[in-house]
């Protein structure tokens, strides 16, 4: 069995100078793969980051299979995102945060989002990059899978293959979203 660790939790470990230090006791673990939290990283969304940070995961056997990167980041220059994972080795771009003022709209705010992570889909393909959602929420239970949420760990659609916990769908105001990678549950809580 393989075991992930997704660095948002230890981000503020990530820095150039501890960067191997922290990456050796991820290894000591047991630990083989990463998704790397990018939005987080103290250093900056650069080509040299992702060189710098692949030269330590290299050196510590780690491999970051999924990079976590907020959707304006991940859209706003594509081919250098394209670039920063081919970089790293990552193959599963997630997107797990939406924008409030989106979600403040409701569905339609929701429907937008899926349009916008559709089309960015539709360009990261072609580059071999699949991308996976760890967005959702309302109660916490069918919460999207915000552990994992395509964290390409285990095979690029979360822990729960993607769809949210099993029976998410059966929950009371639950709303299927349409994507075309990983489905979004979103539960009215009632």
């Amino acid at each position: 069995m393989q075991l992930g660790l997704q660095t948002f939790t230890i981000r503020k470990l990530l820095t150039p100078k501890t960067l191997d230090q922290t990456f050796a006791q991820i290894a000591a673990l047991g630990i083989e793969n990463l998704e790397l939290a990018v939005d987080y990283l103290p250093m900056p969304f650069t080509l040299e980051t992702a060189k710098t940070v692949r030269a330590a995961a290299d050196r510590q056997g780690l491999q970051v299979r999924s990079c976590q990167i907020k959707y304006p980041m991940s859209s706003k220059d594509i081919p250098l995102t394209v670039a920063y994972m081919q970089e790293l080795g990552a193959r599963i771009l997630t997107n797990s945060v939406i924008d409030l003022k989106l979600l403040a709209r409701g569905k339609s705010g929701l429907l937008r989002y899926c349009d916008m992570l559709n089309r960015l889909q539709e360009q990261l393909t072609p580059e071999g990059i699949a991308r996976g959602n760890g967005i959702a929420g309302g109660n916490g239970i069918a919460g999207g899978n915000g552990i994992a949420g395509g964290n390409g760990i285990a095979g690029g659609n979360g822990i729960a293959g993607g769809n949210g916990i099993a029976g998410a769908m059966e929950l009371p105001g639950a709303m299927e979203l349409p994507l075309r990678t990983t489905t979004i549950i979103m539960n009215s809580g009632a």
